[in-house]
């Protein structure tokens, strides 16, 4: 960051902005949330890694291996978001 160029506290804020990454500015936009979004982004984000290990699963199966761990993973995060559907905020 080139502070020369910085003259006030919202070219500050825009300078570290622009140097976050996606993931970053995704987590910053979540803290500034209220906890409806968060429970959202986190049935979202376990039903992701959930259908992730559901196919990681199915390609091992098809190709003859053993997908024990994706499975057990996988029963894991369905029981995770079935947890999280039974919050009440």
């Amino acid at each position: 960051m080139n502070f020369t160029d910085i003259n006030t506290v919202g070219e500050l804020v825009l300078a570290n902005e622009t140097e976050l990454s996606p993931e970053e500015k995704a987590v910053m936009w979540l803290a500034k949330c209220g906890p409806e979004t968060h429970l959202k982004m986190a049935k979202v984000m376990v039903e992701a890694l959930r259908d992730y290990h559901v196919e990681q699963a199915r390609e091992m199966a098809a190709e003859g291996d053993a997908p024990v761990a994706w499975v057990v993973d996988a029963t894991r995060l369905d029981a995770a978001l079935a947890q999280l559907n039974h919050v009440k905020l």
